[in-house]
């Protein structure tokens, strides 16, 4: 029991984590797990929803644009900023750091009048309308589209064999006209002035949505009309959304940890590790358990640890009882013992304790090697006369006391007819009577029985369905005597016994058993049988009974090896010396 604790207390030392760390590490991830994914979404959400808004009012102002700008004025201010006389002009101006000598330029050149009116002015006259009047007016139309949708910036571009020109800017001083755009390069993958929808994108402006449109003329597609909406704000309020939600999440998870662990300690871990110190104490008890050490704990609720609190309490309440049954039993057992021990003792002295007989003309020896404490065989020998030597086997039914009191009754009923003078049969006969009467357990008794006369070595012997007698002759071997048999003692009232006559010479052998000894089974099951016993006994012929018989213990034994004994062994031996002794 102490060597399964151990291994039990070992198990328990390899044990990693403990099931509450577990527990508070599987709600944490849940927790985690929940928590990022609600951020995720939030974010994205937000995130998804702003930057739709913007994109939305991106394309929408984009659409605007390119609709409310005027094509054909477009086309010939393009024209005209492509001339050679224009390019000079402004390299001049360039060079010069004046923007005032391409401006004088441009009012020195006439304008095309478009039904679309829009200059900061009105042009008076046809003639009066200058290329500045126009640059004026489409900057001013770029202008209001820009104010009117709230974008950083409104313009117009152009590309021309994968070249992507600058036409109108009104965030941009008037160098920027016609000048190349090396931040378009991502869009034309779109074609020449094709359609880019709403993009938000990162630039060396930062976070831009982007959006252009192409502005349709009769010709085609002039170019797209671009809208930039600054998304730097709207990117750091994104962070900032999600700095919050990310403080109120760890917040959240910090809470729920904490709640958690308090109710899991209070409604979980602690019934628990209460019920685990109680239940060990329990088991560890040494001084023996009662109704006291079932354990009573605080626990009230109505849950599954509130179950398994109650169901600890009657499976110990059942122990108690079951452990106050065992000791009663045991009780009782060792009550039975001490009566087996005492009744077996007492069997013991009731047979013969000597074999030194007040005549020197027999050898005899007899032994009982029981199967258990209590025996169901007996032998006896005893003189019935001055000159008439008993000899009695017998085997009872049954094991146990009920057989040791049927073979008391047996032994007294023999020895008491055997010594009022009558002959074996008469004297089965009587015997049988006896153990006939009130025999409710209808047990019965196999008896051979024989009476020698020393003097003339005339054995009269009467056999009640015992073993047959293995006899041997002076000078010759050991033989069985198939003599006629009765039926057992104790069955049937008023059964009559045959009885037959030995004739003993000097040094004849008579040897008698019960079935213990030939019925003896080793580990395969065989039987010792009746050969090999004949084989022992001729191979001791010449020995003494003493020797003789403990040898043919000591054979089977051997025989049997590891197999267990079912039966009792008795055996009696008894060598004729006549006169001669």
């Amino acid at each position: 029991m102490n060597g399964k604790k151990d291994a039990i207390g070992k198990a328990g030392q390899r044990q990693g984590l403990s099931l509450s760390v577990k527990i508070y590490i599987l709600i944490i991830l849940s927790i985690v797990t929940v928590s990022v994914a609600l951020l995720y979404t939030c974010y994205s959400t937000f995130s998804d929803n702003v930057d739709k808004a913007y994109q939305n009012r991106t394309g929408k102002a984009a659409i605007a644009g390119s609709a409310f700008i005027p094509s054909d004025v477009l086309e010939h201010f393009w024209q005209t900023i492509r001339s050679e006389e224009y390019l000079r002009t402004k390299k001049e101006a360039v060079a010069a750091g004046d923007e005032e000598i391409l401006l004088q330029w441009m009012r020195s050149r006439p304008g095309f009048i478009s039904e679309i009116s829009g200059a900061e002015e009105d042009p008076g006259p046809e003639e009066d309308y200058t290329l500045y009047d126009e640059f004026s007016m489409l900057n001013l139309k770029c202008g209001q589209i820009r104010d009117t949708f709230e974008v950083a910036d409104a313009y117009v571009q152009k590309t021309v064999n994968g070249v992507t020109y600058n036409v109108i800017d009104p965030n941009e001083d008037v160098f920027y006209v016609g000048s190349i755009e090396e931040q378009m390069e991502e869009f034309t993958c779109y074609g020449d002035n094709g359609y880019v929808p709403p993009t938000i994108y990162s630039s060396r402006f930062g976070w831009l949505c982007t959006s252009c449109q192409p502005i349709s003329q009769e010709e085609g597609v002039f170019g797209l009309f671009c809208v930039d909406t600054d998304m730097n704000e709207v990117i750091k309020e994104q962070y900032r959304f999600l700095a919050r939600i990310l403080i109120f999440v760890l917040f959240e998870i910090a809470a729920a940890i904490v709640i958690s662990m308090v109710v899991i300690r209070s409604s979980f871990t602690r019934p628990l590790t209460l019920l685990a110190n109680a239940t060990r104490d329990f088991a560890d008890n040494n001084e023996g358990i009662s109704r006291e050490d079932v354990i009573q704990l605080p626990i009230r609720s109505s849950d599954e640890i509130g179950t398994l609190y109650h169901e600890i309490q009657s499976m110990q309440d059942r122990i108690v009882d079951y452990t106050d049954h065992i000791r009663r039993i045991t009780a009782e057992e060792e009550h039975i013992r001490a009566e087996m021990s005492l009744a077996a003792r007492i069997q013991k002295a009731a047979l013969p304790k000597s074999f030194d007989l007040p005549t020197e003309m027999v050898d005899l020896y007899a032994l009982m090697h029981p199967a258990r404490k209590i025996s169901g065989d007996f032998y006896d020998f005893f003189l019935c006369g001055e000159d008439r030597l008993c000899l009695v086997i017998a085997d009872v039914s049954g094991k146990g006391i009920p057989a040791s009191l049927f073979m008391m009754r047996a032994k007294t009923a023999i020895k008491h007819n055997a010594r009022s003078g009558l002959g074996p049969a008469e004297l089965m006969g009587k015997v049988n009577n006896v153990l006939c009467e009130e025999n409710d357990e209808n047990m019965f008794v196999t008896v051979w029985l024989g009476i020698l006369e020393l003097k003339t070595g005339i054995m009269h012997c009467s056999n009640a369905g015992h073993e047959y007698p293995e006899i041997l002759h002076s000078g010759g071997s050991y033989e069985m005597l198939t003599d006629e048999h009765g039926m057992a003692l104790g069955i049937i009232e008023d059964n009559s016994f045959p009885e037959y006559e030995i004739r003993l010479e000097p040094g004849d052998r008579i040897f008698v058993y019960t079935d213990g000894v030939t019925e003896a089974v080793n580990e395969n099951r065989e039987q010792y049988r009746e050969e090999r016993l004949r084989e022992k006994l001729n191979s001791g012929k010449d020995v003494d009974q003493k020797t003789l018989l403990k040898g043919v213990l000591q054979e089977i034994e051997g025989f049997a090896g590891a197999a267990e004994q079912f039966d009792d062994i008795t055996m009696v031996g008894l060598t004729y010396k006549g006169d001669s002794a």
